[in-house]
């Protein structure tokens, strides 16, 4: 992985939509290439994946589909 950081990073709504397997295939397609090639958000996305396995609560996956990019 790279030590890319971009200004078009993920942001909440779209790690959500993706861990619920929501997000469309254009979308998947494009969080995908996004996390090979940014650290911060694959970061991000690790940590809201454990959250997620660990079975965090419904409020905090609201807060996150709605927070700003992770910039």
């Amino acid at each position: 992985m790279q030590a890319t950081h971009t200004h078009n990073c993920l942001d909440g709504r779209e790690f959500f939509l993706y861990l619920e397997g929501s997000a469309s295939n254009p979308s998947k397609a494009r969080i995908e290439k996004h996390l090979n090639i940014c650290n911060r958000c694959f970061e991000a996305f690790i940590s809201l994946f454990n959250d997620f396995l660990d079975g965090a609560s419904k409020q905090k996956w609201n807060a996150a589909a709605t927070e700003q990019p992770y910039v």
